[in-house]
């Protein structure tokens, strides 16, 4: 017996969506269910897009930059991607991006590992229209601490009497009790 798998076709108000895989027809009814359909559900994509950011910027740490092949027939092109730790999306760098990073932390990329660089959407004019893009900041993210030094506080000792005295070197106390009395 051969399983039957439902109609490639997802029904959105007035509009038709026709789906490549059983999966992305899963997304779509599931997405459709709550009345939204989302393009970057529609046409997943493997490299960060300017819509992805939700219009929030994003701190990242570098884990490489590899070179890959982009494009279609005789579109194809060697772009340089870079990949971040606990991200599954790459950046594909332009040279704007790629200069301020090497502005950065140098024209060396095998030194960029480890290294954080926050992204944001921004539009962008190019190509003869206005267009939503991706920028690098053009300054070092401040490092995080992390949640278990953030949340230690060190609270200062009360003195309860005159032994918590302290002197400071040179004989002179900070508190003197018998200064006091006179």
């Amino acid at each position: 017996m051969t399983r039957r798998l439902p109609a490639p076709i997802a029904l959105h108000g007035s509009w038709r969506v026709r789906l490549i895989d059983f999966y992305s027809w899963r997304r779509i009814r599931y997405h459709a269910q709550k009345d939204t359909v989302k393009l970057s559900i529609l046409f997943p994509s493997k490299y960060v897009k300017a819509g992805d950011l939700n219009g929030k910027p994003v701190t990242l740490t570098i884990k490489g930059l590899k070179v890959e092949e982009l494009g279609h027939g005789a579109e194809k092109e060697n772009k340089p991607v870079l990949y971040f730790e606990k991200a599954t999306k790459g950046l594909v760098l332009n040279r704007t991006n790629a200069m301020i990073i090497g502005a950065l932390y140098g024209d060396e990329t095998d030194d960029w590992h480890g290294k954080r660089i926050t992204i944001y959407a921004t539009k962008v004019r190019a190509f003869g229209s206005t267009q939503d893009a991706i920028r690098v900041r053009e300054e070092i993210p401040a490092q995080s601490k992390p949640v278990a030094q953030a949340a230690h506080v060190v609270e200062p000792t009360p003195m309860d009497d005159d032994e918590d005295v302290v002197d400071c070197g040179d004989g002179d106390a900070l508190f003197d009790p018998a200064s006091e009395a006179a």
